[in-house]
């Protein structure tokens, strides 16, 4: 399987996620309130358990979960939402593209040298909505 590239995500300041840990991660930010580990490893019964916590524990290491022992089990919570991951790993897919973030883009575009938080999050919202008509 080809691994993605691991330069830190500029947003979130973490590795990218393998396909593998991609794959562990989608299950686990279903659940909101964490998911023990015996569930989980029901969602991979072709992995060997082995696999399952070594994938497990490369995902802790690059601070995506944490974990926390409940009985015989571990139970996992994510620390980065979804949306995060994948806004982040759009805006770092961008620089890689174009040298320069977006908001550095926009702001040169419109005479600044930087924008605030608050445009910054106009202008995400603004290409939000962009997607949401294009997908129609």
């Amino acid at each position: 399987m080809p691994r993605t590239d691991a330069a830190p995500l500029t947003d979130v300041g973490l590795k990218a996620l393998s396909p593998a840990e991609l794959e562990y991660m989608n299950i686990i930010w279903q659940h909101p309130d964490g998911m023990s580990s015996e569930v989980l490893y029901g969602f991979f019964p072709n992995h060997a358990l082995k696999t399952k916590r070594v994938i497990l524990h490369n995902i802790i290491k690059k601070g995506y979960l944490k974990s926390e022992r409940i009985g015989r089990h571990q139970k996992y919570f994510s620390v980065v939402s979804a949306s995060d991951y994948n806004k982040a790993l759009e805006k770092h897919s961008f620089i890689k593209k174009y040298g320069h973030s977006f908001e550095n883009i926009a702001a040169a575009f419109c005479g600044k040298e930087r924008l605030s938080e608050d445009q910054v999050d106009r202008l995400y919202e603004f290409l939000e909505e962009l997607r949401e008509q294009t997908d129609e």
